[in-house]
């Protein structure tokens, strides 16, 4: 069985790559001629270069693969260009079909994501029962606009669509942070070591690449199954990883009137000073919000993630190994936590 992976070199790409390679299946990886291969450079996966908005590389690529994982997207709460975000959405769940119906692929697996079922005010579980309609922020809208026409193209192209949905998942990454890691770097450089109320659900790159693989085997076609870990407050997050760092628990939390207010300071400074702002008004407006979710459907099927702990550890480790997102200044505060410091000796 030989799959195809678009966005390869990413988070959760490059995760799925190395799982499918380990369990005996020969892999695909669909990346651009200027990606960052660092991730997947030791994997024994072959490299085919191209755009996801150009379809003779991607259908070249298809051609002679059993199955597509479909895991690119712009990853981002805000953006001036919101509408060439939803186009190239639109465009490159298009292609990935047309190349699946060109190759004569059967199953096509999406990565979409866990937001699109919205979240709660209180600290209760959301779960697959009914996707939003337009989202609260741009990535949110444009994840429910992404799978609504790939829903459609399976339907009209005959093929099994199987859709993971991961929760803030953190780990490797080879060029861009992202905004899951983001928070993790975001905290380690305040010094005022402020937290927030509301919650969220952290997983781990490597179990949401696992997910991917039980859903492509034995997951249901036109199912979504959330692929998460613990659900924690923000408060137990931010103490989380000052334990792994050796740092001082949260000194205060925030309420959401508060963070939206230094939001708009942060923001007013940036451009003041013509720098990229740390936070946006959407990330803010989430503040408050539980994003708790349940990955009993999943677990059915054999899905068994680490507890978050074990999501952070390894995402620190790797993020402690980036001056250009922890300064020294911040290094020269952070005593690693032994398991920390373990993991970075597996990476050498």
């Amino acid at each position: 069985m030989r799959i195809l992976v678009t966005g390869a070199n990413g988070l959760i790409g490059s995760k799925i790559v190395e799982v499918f390679t380990s369990e005996g299946f020969k892999t695909r990886s669909f990346v651009r001629v200027s990606s960052d291969l660092s991730l997947i450079k030791n994997l024994k996966s072959e490299i085919f270069y191209g755009d996801i908005f150009e379809r003779t590389p991607l259908f070249n690529a298809a051609e002679g693969c059993d199955l597509i994982v479909h895991t690119v997207a712009d990853f981002v709460y805000t953006d001036s260009r919101a509408d060439q975000i939803f186009e190239k959405a639109k465009a490159g769940v298009t292609n990935v079909f047309l190349a699946a119906r060109s190759a004569g692929i059967k199953r096509v697996v999406l990565t979409s994501s866990s937001v699109i079922f919205g979240y709660s005010h209180e600290p209760k579980l959301c779960n697959e029962g009914k996707v939003g309609t337009i989202g609260t922020s741009q990535y949110e809208a444009m994840k429910i606009h992404q799978e609504k026409i790939a829903d459609v193209l399976a339907n009209e192209n005959g093929i099994e669509l199987v859709k993971v949905c991961p929760t803030m998942t953190v780990g490797a990454y080879a060029s861009e942070i992202g905004p899951s890691n983001r928070f993790i770097a975001a905290y380690l450089n305040d010094q005022l070591a402020l937290s927030y109320v509301g919650g969220c659900n952290v997983v781990s790159s490597m179990d949401v690449a696992k997910a991917h693989l039980i859903a492509a085997l034995h997951g249901t076609s036109g199912e979504s199954y959330i692929a998460g870990s613990e659900n924690l407050t923000w408060v137990d997050v931010h103490s989380t990883i000052s334990e792994l760092c050796g740092l001082s628990n949260p000194r205060f939390v925030l309420g959401r009137k508060s963070f939206l207010m230094g939001t708009l300071l942060e923001m007013a400074k940036a451009e003041i000073n013509q720098q990229e702002s740390r936070t946006t008004l959407e990330e803010a407006q989430m503040i408050g919000r539980y994003y708790w979710y349940s990955s009993v459907k999943l677990a059915e099927l054999g899905y068994k993630p680490d507890p978050s702990r074990i999501a952070l550890a390894v995402a620190i480790s790797h993020l402690v190994k980036r001056p250009d997102v922890i300064p020294r200044e911040t290094r020269r505060r952070i005593r690693l936590h032994r398991d920390v410091q373990a993991l970075r000796r597996l990476m050498k």
